[in-house]
């Protein structure tokens, strides 16, 4: 039972309901570019241009979107950020670039979660989903299931509904109807309790898709009536000339073209008014094939060919052989004694025909072989476009956190460390004008002179971890020292040997690399229970070797992947985005080995 039609059409409207004029990119530009724009507008300006930009094939969207997503980088909000990057999936699903589109509506997904903005990607993930569906339909399940799960916490009614009625024709696609049945009615029931009446219509008409490929004809059509009222009331030609289209393929399929015929023309005059090119090429393909039921060769020819018309395509083998046959029909019909010479013709046609479709073939098969090679080509260039754009992305958001981390340094150092150093001053000077009236009174102002002492150093070392001064103005084995300084020797003996490390490298390069140290230390302190840690880094002209063993309790190497945390996670990303590789060993109760390769060259060393 081949798909209705209504499906298809939701997809198209979908995509064709992005409305943009010339006057709101302007003016929305012209916020970006305004010296006085405030930050809060122009980020809105960056979001709201994007939106509008993505599915236009704008030749302005790529060098907006990445315009945007820096901006949002530098003044540190990783919500608009998200929202930016969901209009890049958005644009590159409207070119049809499925890999390029699921990248970054994972991205955007991943940020709006750690956000906290469940009910964002819970939209994302109903797009993912809808991707998946035609061909991957588990995996669009299982998105769909996400989806559900935040819409349901939230009480998200209209959420819910879209939901089940997008996971409802997954699993017809599936061909298990009667969960499709079960979700589109679970739809139907939401959707009447909120009196949404747009929303009622696509349900019923889901159902009576369902139920037509059942064979259940009867609830079909009730249910295809019943959505009929509903949007006859409210005058929406677009819902209703497919309405009028769906009831041509139920009567189409119960064997009543008589019926059928009427509807579909209904169709026609509803989609001429509202230019609905591709319903009226569908309805006049579907009105040919009905006329044949019923006889009327001439009014099938004449269909076949505004069918043709619209498509606007030029000549192929099949479009040829189904007018010629129809027209074949049509003159029998007109005069019998016709017969034999029509007869004739159609033989002579078929030797013309196969040898044309001997020559096409070979025509096609050197075609297929150019056409090969040209798509591995444009693959490779796809895969590093896609590697570029991901490089740029995580980049900018390394750039952004490695920004956040100095700020709050210089906030801590420069503004409460000093007013902490001050408070100590003023305490001191104190202490020789007041008459302590005895030894506790004096033993207790001199605590409190002592915490406000260590309070000054803890302030002054969280400030050097966020941004230690070794590495802005020495070396990346002076930062390294300086950190390993601050452990508590008693608690932990860290072993440090660093070689090749003379040169100062590039700034990136040696923030990174301590931050891998930093947080690949700080995993062993938090959780390994080591009494003793190894580190050794090694460089020469090629790479940089960094091996980290400590003697602590260790783990399964293969639950890690269930670890919550993000410490390892954060240690594979950095090393990825310098493009190296990271091995784990470990054991429970035998202390754990990481192992890190860096190559010298550099992702932003290409930029």
């Amino acid at each position: 039972m081949k798909k209705r039609y209504y499906v298809l059409i939701l997809g198209l409207f979908t995509l064709h309901s992005f409305v943009f004029a010339n006057n709101g990119k302007d003016s929305l530009q012209n916020i970006i570019k305004s010296q006085n724009t405030s930050t809060t507008k122009k980020m809105a300006a960056y979001v709201q241009l994007t939106n509008e930009l993505a599915g236009q094939n704008d030749p302005d969207f790529k060098k907006t979107a990445d315009s945007g997503i820096k901006y949002a980088a530098k003044i540190n909000d990783s919500v608009q950020m998200a929202f930016i990057i969901k209009n890049k999936a958005k644009y590159y699903k409207s070119q049809e670039k499925r890999d390029s589109a699921l990248l970054y509506f994972y991205e955007s997904s991943a940020l709006f979660e750690r956000q906290n903005h469940p009910l964002e990607a819970a939209e994302i993930y109903n797009e993912i989903a809808r991707i998946y569906r035609r061909d991957e339909v588990d995996r669009a399940l299982h998105f769909y299931d996400k989806a559900y799960a935040i819409y349901d916490k939230a009480k998200d009614e209209k959420g819910l509904a879209i939901i089940l009625n997008e996971s409802g024709m997954a699993y017809q696609n599936k061909g298990d109807l009667d969960e499709a049945i079960r979700r589109y009615s679970s739809s139907l029931e939401i959707q009447k309790r909120r009196n949404d009446s747009v929303g009622i219509g696509y349900a019923l008409e889901f159902l009576s898709g369902a139920y037509l490929i059942k064979k259940e004809f009867r609830k079909s059509k009730d249910y295809l009536l019943e959505s009929l009222k509903i949007r006859t009331e409210l005058k929406d030609t677009f819902a209703l000339a497919i309405n009028y289209t769906n009831l041509g393929e139920f009567y189409q399929t119960t064997n009543d073209p008589h019926q059928a015929i009427p509807n579909v023309l209904l169709s026609n005059k509803l989609a001429r008014k509202i230019d609905f090119l591709d319903l009226l090429s569908h309805n006049y393909n579907l009105l040919s094939n009905l006329y044949q039921q019923t006889g009327e060769y001439k009014l099938a020819y004449e269909s076949m060919n505004q069918h043709y018309a619209i498509k606007d395509s030029l000549f192929d083998l099949q479009k040829s052989k189904q007018i010629e046959e129809i027209s074949v029909k049509y003159e029998t019909e007109k005069n019998k004694s016709l017969i034999k010479e029509q007869n004739l013709k159609i033989l002579k046609r078929n030797y013309a025909i196969g040898i044309s479709i001997f020559l096409l073939l070979a025509l096609i098969g050197i075609a297929f072989l150019l056409f090969k090679r040209t798509k591995l080509k444009n693959d490779l260039k796809l895969k590093q476009s896609i590697i570029k754009e991901q490089e740029a992305s995580t980049k900018a958001v390394m750039n952004a956190e490695e920004e956040e981390r100095q700020r709050i340094a210089r906030d801590l150092h420069d503004g409460v460390g000093q007013l902490i150093s001050t408070a100590k001053m003023n305490l001191s000077s104190l202490e020789s004008h007041i008459d302590f009236k005895d030894e506790n009174q004096k033993r207790t102002f001199e605590n409190a002179i002592h915490l406000v002492d260590e309070s000054c150093k803890e302030v002054r070392v969280v400030s050097h971890n966020l941004m230690p001064n070794a590495l802005l103005k020495k070396s990346l084995a002076d930062a390294i020292r300086n950190f390993i300084h601050t452990i508590e020797k008693d608690k932990l003996k860290v072993h440090l040997y660093m070689e090749g490390f003379e040169e100062k490298l590039d700034q990136n390069l040696e923030s990174v690399l301590y931050r891998i140290v930093q947080e690949c230390v700080n995993n062993v302190i938090k959780h390994a229970d080591a009494s003793s840690l190894d580190i050794s880094i090694l460089k020469d002209a090629h790479e940089i070797n960094l091996t980290i063993e400590d003697n602590g309790k260790g783990f399964l190497i293969n639950r890690i992947s269930s670890f919550d945390g993000m410490g390892l996670k954060n240690i594979t990303s950095r090393v990825l985005y310098l493009k190296g590789t990271v091995d784990f060993d470990s054991e429970p109760g035998k202390g754990t080995l990481v192992a890190i390769n860096i190559p010298i060259k550099t992702p932003y060393e290409d930029a």
